[in-house]
């Protein structure tokens, strides 16, 4: 018996392995709202591009904290929290951002918005997601400078596959 719980003991500690990588293929938002990465998307850490996201997202009086990003070398993901709005309002403050040149505004069946916006020389694509405990709507942007990657993303709705 202690044979066979010894011959054991590395599959399960193999499997329990899998499974615990398997948990990096998501990464988590908000209260359990997970975002699907791809593998050669990687998480970074926060503080290191807060000046990036506030040179887009310029807002004096409209809280927007970068919650979590993901990097690659053609795009970043930002996954933003309207913290203090609500969904509307969020909405509302991206629509009337002077910096941003509007491409396409349309509803979703999955978000309360997608855009596809410019600013400076950064090509957008964002979709309002509001999670489903807190009702905290999130700003999820896919942010490049290659304006047919972010063109492509918005008109697959890639969003949709990655947000669960």
């Amino acid at each position: 018996m202690k044979k066979v719980l010894l011959l054991l003991l590395p599959i399960i500690f193999l499997a329990q392995c899998k499974s615990s990588s398997n948990n990096t293929e998501t990464i988590t938002f908000g209260y359990k709202e997970t975002f699907k990465i791809s593998n050669d998307e990687e998480s970074a850490v926060v503080n290191n591009f807060i000046a990036l996201h506030e040179s887009i997202w310029n807002y004096q009086d409209f809280n927007l904290p970068l919650n979590k990003i993901l990097l690659h070398e053609d795009y970043y993901i930002f996954i933003s929290a309207a913290i203090e709005n609500s969904e509307q309002e969020t909405i509302n403050q991206i629509l009337k951002t002077e910096e941003f040149n509007f491409v396409e505004n349309e509803n979703s069946t999955k978000f309360s918005k997608q855009l596809l916006y410019t600013n400076n020389e950064y090509y957008i694509y964002s979709v309002i997601y509001t999670e489903r405990v807190q009702g905290i709507p999130f700003v999820i942007s896919w942010v490049s400078k290659d304006k047919d990657l972010i063109t492509k993303a918005y008109q697959n709705q890639l969003f949709d596959e990655k947000i669960n």
